[in-house]
Formats: C-alpha cells, sequence, structure tokens
C-alpha cells in the first residue's frame, strides 16, 4: 500500500469514527451505505463529516416518517373494520327484529327500554348518561315509548322537573322478546370466543367507549 492510499484509508476511519459518535453507533449502516451509493471519499475534514450528520438524520426523519404513516393506516384500517363490523351486526339484528318490530321502533329504542327495566323508575338523564346520547334524542325515544304504552313517564315527588321513567307490562314483554333476539345474535357472532378471550374484548371495548366519551366531550 502507497503511502497516498494509507494517508487516505486513515483519513476515511477517522471521517467515519468521528461522524458515528455524533450520529450514534447504531447509524454505521446508514453512513457506510450513503459513502458508497454516492460514490464520496471520505477525507478527514468537516465537510464530510457535516454530509454524513445530515444525510443519516434526514433518512432517520424519513424512516421515521414511514412508520408513522404505516401506524395511521394501521390505525384507520382497524376504525373501517369495526365500523364495518358493527354495523353488519345491525343490520342483522334490524332483519330478525322485523317480523315482530312495532313500526317506528329501532333498536336504540328497545335497548332504552330495556335500561329503564333494569333500573326501574330512574329518570331520563341517568337514560342519556348510560347510552352515551344527546338529550334531544333520547326524550324522542322516551316519547315514542311512551306512546305505544310501553313505558310511563311520572314527575319526580321532591323535584318535579325531573321525569321518572317505568316501564308497562307490555313494555316487559317487549323487552324479553327483543333480549332474546339480541342473546341469539350475541351466540352467533361471540360464541365461538372462549371466556378469556370475551373478557379481553369486553376491556377493549370498554377502552374504546372511555376513548369515544372523551372526543364527545371535545366536540
Amino acid at each position: 500500500m502507497t503511502a497516498l492510499s494509507s494517508n487516505a484509508t486513515e483519513g476515511r476511519r477517522s471521517t467515519w469514527g468521528r461522524a458515528c459518535r455524533i450520529t450514534r453507533k447504531k447509524d454505521l449502516g446508514f453512513a457506510l451505505e450513503l459513502g458508497v451509493c454516492m460514490g464520496h471519499e471520505m477525507v478527514d475534514n468537516s465537510n464530510s463529516i457535516v454530509f454524513i450528520v445530515d444525510n443519516v438524520n434526514y433518512m432517520r426523519t424519513m424512516t421515521q416518517t414511514t412508520r408513522q404513516d404505516a401506524d395511521r393506516a394501521s390505525t384507520l384500517s382497524t376504525f373501517v373494520a369495526f365500523m364495518t363490523l358493527f354495523g353488519s351486526a345491525q343490520q342483522i339484528l334490524k332483519k330478525r327484529m322485523e317480523d315482530q318490530a312495532e313500526q317506528g321502533l329501532g333498536p336504540l329504542h328497545l335497548r332504552a327500554l330495556c335500561l329503564c327495566l333494569r333500573n326501574p323508575g330512574g329518570t331520563q338523564q341517568q337514560v342519556v348518561q348510560s347510552m352515551g346520547r344527546d338529550k334531544g334524542q333520547i326524550a324522542r325515544l322516551v316519547r315514542d315509548l311512551e306512546e305505544r304504552h310501553f313505558l310511563v313517564r311520572s314527575p319526580d315527588a321532591h323535584d318535579r322537573r325531573v321525569w321518572r321513567l317505568t316501564v308497562t307490562p307490555e313494555g316487559e314483554e317487549k323487552c324479553q322478546w327483543f333480549t332474546a333476539i339480541e342473546a341469539q345474535l350475541a351466540t352467533d357472532m361471540l360464541g365461538g370466543l372462549g371466556a378469556k378471550e370475551c373478557v379481553q374484548l369486553e376491556q377493549l371495548l370498554n377502552e374504546l367507549r372511555g376513548r369515544i366519551n372523551a372526543v364527545a366531550e371535545e366536540e
């Protein structure tokens, strides 16, 4: 090896060593690849080090951006799958309700009615909070149920601004009918899951509900 070649080699080694101390040891592969692919002769000077550092930092930023894009795409895909699944389940439920469903009453009406049955004498505001719906929508649901004699509203004995909700015998029969349909659909959809998987799914859904509630409060 000639003296000139030896000096150039030592210069390259010194440059790579200084550059990699700046960009962190794990980026050595990036730096080497840059030097080879770009055809740069590395000599021991500050311009070479700046070139390496700038390009390694750029590649690191691009890698992080790519990962973020992949994460966003994965999150969007999961969201679309969840909404599609939810919509499909709702359509199946509505289809199974068709034979005996009251005109104008959907799953949301029956869920509100069943909630009132589980909480006799509860308030309309409690239904709002439990179902995560706005007051106007729940007021319409309650009115529809009351018109069909499934539910009775009565003012609170101590505060007449508060309405207490009580399910009628006809309403109880409707709740039993609806609960049976939901139970069968739940078995058809989730029957293949084990107890542990059901617990994990419920935990995930509860966490998701909390996030949805937080987003709703910000709107």
